[in-house]
């Protein structure tokens, strides 16, 4: 199943110090809820535990995530997690764009789920996403307005 989210964020921080904030591995790791053992992999490959969880399926996952295509302006995530009868393959681009102490993060995912979950159907999938991208945003948005 494929679905697609996307989203502004607006960053009281500059430019500069955003995009270093946002291809930090360790550092976006502290902002996925209930995340434990961050591992760093290589320069721009890492893994993290997530405790995750709707209804019957629940439990701790480890995500592997790269970074790529590092511009000032740009940055790439791709993000792989299984476990459970479920997996997922997401393609997150953010492209910033401000000045000063005010930066713009437009960002898009594009998710493919498989197993299990699917069969809770789109919305319900998209809600609970949804959720979770709120909670790793507006995480984000604390530590960088700080």
């Amino acid at each position: 199943m494929e679905v697609k989210f996307n989203g502004i964020l607006e960053i009281r921080n500059s430019p500069e110090n955003t995009i270093k904030f946002l291809v930090d591995g360790e550092r976006i790791s502290e902002c996925i809820p209930d995340s434990s053992d961050f591992a760093r992999l290589s320069e721009k490959d890492f893994s993290v535990k997530v405790k995750m969880g709707v209804g019957f399926i629940n439990g701790k996952f480890e995500i592997k995530y790269s970074i790529s295509n590092i511009t000032t302006e740009h940055a790439e995530y791709s993000i792989e997690w299984e476990g459970m009868g479920n997996s997922a393959r997401i393609l997150l681009s953010l492209d910033l764009r401000g000045a000063g102490t005010l930066t713009y993060v437009s960002w898009k995912a594009d998710c493919v789920f498989s197993g299990i979950v699917t069969g809770m159907g789109e919305p319900t999938i998209k809600s609970i996403a949804s959720n979770y991208i709120n909670s790793i945003t507006k995480n984000i948005s604390e530590k960088l307005n700080g």
